[in-house]
């Protein structure tokens, strides 16, 4: 479909069928070692309520290149949430620094702002803010893009089915997708979403995020990826017109 690193995607936690941490995480990486990457994994885990689980995952080894990270996609809903993330990313600084060496795992955290202030989260995590790395999606209230520019690092993009693609940049999405602060039948315009991107001080990590209902079948899913990545890359002549257009183009060629 020309999307660059068409080897590399995102984990979904929520396919692991009882299988441990580790041999899940062993059986769905190894594949991909000198192919392509994971880079991030993809959890509604709520540190407040699952940390044993979190624990677990960042104790894995996977396999990697020296040097690599994987995020883990973590939920913030209370301030026992935040609590303990901080605790987590602390926890993990203090193994970097004795062992001189980046952790296997980071964590990406997407709070919950309906519940919680931009503002408690800077004051929170005290020193160690300035490592927190926030994932944000279109759903996502522009005073956060206001408050906590310097941590937004990612950026969601909400396929929906091919029906509900447009070429003005409106995206409408089937009742059956439940994205993290969207409302019923939710839409988006993703231009707008992209011109708010392009403030941020780093370009972030764009991710394709598109759950799938069972009922979908998979001519269905290709021509929702293929239909969005034309617009998508209209749009990223918006996020990324910082950026000239010859790297832009090499970005697109991109294989893992």
């Amino acid at each position: 479909m020309g999307a660059p690193w068409p080897n590399s995607h995102e984990l979904f936690w929520g396919y692991s069928q009882g299988e441990t941490p580790s041999v899940f995480l062993e059986q769905a990486l190894a594949p991909l070692k000198g192919v392509g990457r994971v880079p991030v994994l993809i959890t509604g885990l709520d540190p407040a309520i699952h940390s044993q689980i979190i624990n677990e995952i960042v104790d894995t080894t996977p396999p990697l290149f020296r040097g690599e990270s994987i995020l883990v996609r973590i939920v913030l809903k209370s301030d026992e949430s935040v609590r303990q993330g901080a605790k987590l990313i602390n926890n993990l600084l203090e193994g970097a620094q004795r062992k001189r060496e980046m952790p296997l795992w980071w964590p990406l955290f997407q709070p919950d702002f309906n519940s919680l202030q931009p503002g408690e989260l800077s004051r929170a995590f005290g020193d160690a803010w300035q490592y927190v790395n926030i994932a944000v999606n279109p759903f996502t209230p522009t005073v956060v893009f206001d408050d906590l520019l310097d941590q937004i690092t990612v950026a969601q993009f909400v396929i929906g089915l091919k029906e509900g693609i447009h070429c003005d940049g409106q995206i409408a999405l089937p009742s059956e997708m439940k994205i993290f602060g969207a409302s019923e039948n939710p839409s988006y315009d993703l231009f707008s979403y992209a011109d708010q991107l392009h403030v941020l001080p780093v370009v972030p990590t764009c991710i394709f995020l598109g759950p799938a209902s069972a009922s979908w079948t998979l001519s269905q899913n290709c021509e929702r990826l293929n239909s969005y990545l034309q617009v998508f890359k209209s749009a990223t002549e918006i996020l990324w017109r910082s950026i000239c257009k010859a790297d832009r183009d090499m970005v697109w060629g991109l294989s893992a």
